[in-house]
């Protein structure tokens, strides 16, 4: 509510919103990834004179991007339940605000088909996920 109050009804509040629902979770993630990086590789990049930021680059980031995807797959799930509820709670226009003025109504049939798509949706954002991991993270699970 104090989103509403402070940056009002419309979008930038649900923006951020939407924001801080994703970030714990995405920080967790990618916190964890970082953590679960090898000392050994770490202590070879330095061996061979690389640089803080080479070392981040080269050898941090891409062994933490598999902990990072799996945050982004989580933080999505998360973001997508919280679009719909805000556009339950303080929307005019949407998914949930279709599915909530049907109920009203009594048109169930509008709220079997929202309900449908928004699970279909969901579904095609995390194989949409998948796919881009499977291409940007090909090594992991090797």
């Amino acid at each position: 509510m104090l989103l509403i109050v402070w940056f009002g009804i419309g979008e930038e509040s649900k923006i951020i919103l939407l924001f801080l629902a994703a970030l714990p979770v995405s920080a967790v993630a990618a916190r964890a990834g970082v953590r679960g990086v090898s000392l050994q590789r770490v202590q070879v990049a330095r061996t061979l004179g690389a640089s803080e930021w080479q070392i981040f680059r080269h050898v941090v980031f891409p062994s933490a991007l598999d902990e990072i995807f799996i945050g982004a797959r989580l933080a999505i799930g998360i973001v997508y339940g919280t679009l719909i509820a805000a556009e339950i709670i303080a929307g005019s226009t949407g998914l949930g605000w279709m599915i909530l003025d049907a109920g009203r109504f009594l048109r169930s049939d509008y709220v079997f088909v929202g309900i449908f798509l928004i699970g279909l949706m969901g579904i095609a954002l995390d194989r949409l996920l998948v796919a881009i991991e499977a291409r940007v993270v090909h090594w992991a699970g090797r």
